[in-house]
């Protein structure tokens, strides 16, 4: 047996040991008729993102603003750190195999390229047609002129995207949270209120799969290096392709505050002069 599908399936076996259980919702959550939780919890650990110093980048002279204006068509313009968005497209609220969380679209950050919502759009119903009832929950994008998105350091040129993980409990039963991200630990459990719930290794994984395949060009995937290390164990030991593998070791990549969601990013849309 390989080193590495040995270590898969000892991780897997603890994944699967028992943990107390309790047929109560756990605080600050609610169980819905469906099965499915409903959480609104309060004291959600800050990031502490400062807000970004630079000046606006519609307020310098780097781009023919003027000429921009004209364009009829979707722009993404800068870099994903210091960026703007022209006639952008916004993400519906409810699609096939998804569901954009409250509090983005509170925010106003469901905006982004059409070539972004497309992959979010393409993923999701990928999913729910591989896993019958897959849910995606997907969190910010852009504001409707990019630039700085309060909470982030990116996202500021429509081509970020923050996606939740799907779960399932001890039973295999797969839950959603409708209004926030839940955060894992090292070995893919739920902490706080959300300790029932583990990481979803086969629904996860083929939503990478399907972004390291779709044609808008993933460029990033950011993630806890916990999550990423459990992922392409899996990857291994249900034998996917060694070149899927080798580009998902690429493009995924480790950040702090990444416990709880992807960061998902394309490269610069085609024909886009502007975008960097």
């Amino acid at each position: 047996m390989k080193i590495s599908t040995f270590i898969f399936l000892f991780t897997f076996i603890i994944l699967l040991l028992p943990f107390p259980d309790s047929k109560a919702a756990p605080k600050g959550c609610k169980i819905l008729k469906n099965g499915r939780l409903s959480c609104k919890i309060k004291g959600i650990k800050k990031t502490n993102i400062p807000v970004s110093s630079k000046k606006s980048i519609r307020e310098t002279d780097l781009y023919p603003w003027k000429a921009i204006s004209k364009i009829k068509k979707t722009l993404s313009i800068g870099s994903c750190w210091h960026g703007a968005l022209h006639r952008p497209e916004k993400i519906k609220t409810r699609g096939r195999g998804y569901g954009v969380l409250p509090r983005t679209v509170k925010r106003g950050h469901d905006w982004g390229t059409s070539e972004l919502i497309r992959l979010v759009r393409d993923i999701s119903a990928a999913v729910a047609k591989a896993y019958p009832g897959s849910h995606l929950a997907i969190g910010d994008l852009s504001r409707q002129t990019g630039g700085f998105a309060p909470g982030h350091r990116s996202h500021q040129s429509g081509r970020d995207v923050d996606l939740g993980f799907y779960m399932i409990n001890k039973n295999h039963k797969y839950m959603r949270v409708h209004d926030n991200f839940p955060r894992f630990n090292t070995i893919a459990r739920g902490e706080g209120p959300y300790k029932h719930l583990i990481f979803d290794l086969e629904r996860n994984w083929e939503l990478v799969e399907q972004l390291l395949n779709h044609h808008s060009g993933v460029t990033l995937i950011i993630v806890d290096k916990s999550i990423k290390a459990l992922l392409i164990s899996y990857a291994e030991a249900v034998a996917r392709p060694p070149a899927l593998i080798a580009k998902a070791r690429r493009i995924i990549r480790h950040a702090s505050w990444h416990e709880d969601h992807f960061h998902v990013r394309i490269g610069c849309p085609a024909n886009q002069p502007y975008c960097k």
